[in-house]
């Protein structure tokens, strides 16, 4: 892309030449370089400024790959009735997701999963996702204990914890 809009520059440069503008087309690439050459400088010392380039539809396509990608791989998807929660916030895309496992997904509706969802990102814009977790966390425990109450031969299947990628 860089490649191509030097090309088509060299040609507008060539063009104003022709035109009695006084612009030569050496100078116009080599002006054009050192701003390439200071953009990419810029976005390697400042890593963070690479997310406002992406647009957000891949941004939230990639952070919804990735939590689905931990659900998977942390096996959430394992445990005996399909009750596995993951509650996934990706603060540099700003998305958060709660990925439900097909057991008690089929007994809790999308618009419940999207108040926690709504409560997260609620927390997370004041800056204290902490509190946001212990909110959600309550509400998803409340909602499996409203449809898969303990019995006495319950184990916990999966680890509790917050992993910090």
């Amino acid at each position: 892309m860089t490649l191509a809009i030097v090309i088509v520059s060299l040609g507008v440069a060539w063009l104003l030449d022709r035109w009695w503008y006084q612009l030569n087309p050496p100078t116009m690439i080599g002006a054009q370089l050192v701003a390439i050459a200071c953009a990419l400088a810029l976005l390697a010392f400042l890593p963070a400024l690479r997310i406002h380039f992406v647009p957000h539809r891949q941004r939230y396509r990639q952070a919804h790959d990735n939590a689905m990608r931990q659900f998977l791989g942390r096996n959430i998807h394992i445990t005996t009735k399909r009750t596995g929660v993951l509650l996934f916030v990706s603060l540099a895309e700003r998305y958060a997701e709660v990925v439900a496992d097909a057991g008690i997904n089929e007994k809790v509706p999308q618009e419940t999963w999207n108040a926690v969802v709504a409560g997260l990102i609620a927390h997370a814009k004041k800056g204290d996702i902490a509190d946001g977790f212990v909110e959600a966390i309550g509400a998803v425990g409340a909602l499996l204990a409203e449809h898969f109450p303990v019995s006495a031969d319950d184990v916990n299947e999966l680890d509790d914890h917050v992993v910090e990628l």
